[in-house]
């Protein structure tokens, strides 16, 4: 029997990946955080990305090792 590393209830077998909520590294998580917490924000991940893809198109350039995002104007 292992820990969940969010809720710290018990689960049994291989539990799953709690990423974005917490790291891989520090632990599993149960069957009932993955379907309620988990995925929810992994979801919610997924949205937040989906949106940048239907605002205006931009050009990313890497300045010093940080990226900075420059409108892009459509030529006239």
């Amino acid at each position: 029997m292992s820990t969940c590393i969010l809720c710290d209830g018990p689960y049994e077998g291989m539990g799953h990946n709690p990423e974005p909520l917490a790291s891989y590294d520090d632990g599993r998580c149960c069957s009932e955080c993955n379907d309620t917490r988990v995925i929810p924000a992994r979801l919610g991940l997924m949205r937040e990305t989906m949106k940048r893809f239907d605002s205006p198109p931009t050009e990313r350039s890497d300045t010093y090792g940080e990226w900075d995002t420059i409108p892009v104007t459509p030529d006239e």
